[in-house]
């Protein structure tokens, strides 16, 4: 049985944190659109490692991803939801 704890916070950046924040939120929506295209293009909708390695230098060039979001939550939710 898996245990899922759900934790309600509150962020309080600062200015400069808050810019940072909008500025990777949006790169990841950038780079998630650019994937979707791709996976689209290739025929690769149910294909996650291919789309990857298709995809993984892009999403770190030309949206400046670290390896970490790269290959982060959101494609595992795509992975699971696929």
């Amino acid at each position: 049985m898996e245990l899922v704890v759900t934790a309600k916070i509150r962020l309080l950046p600062t200015e400069a944190q808050h810019q940072q924040l909008v500025e990777t939120m949006q790169a990841m929506k950038q780079a998630l659109n650019f994937a979707s295209k791709v996976a689209y293009e290739h025929h690769l909708l149910s294909s996650f490692k291919k789309l990857q390695g298709l995809v993984y230098r892009d999403l770190r060039e030309l949206f400046g991803l670290k390896s970490q979001m790269t290959i982060g939550w959101e494609w595992k939710r795509w992975r699971r939801s696929s």
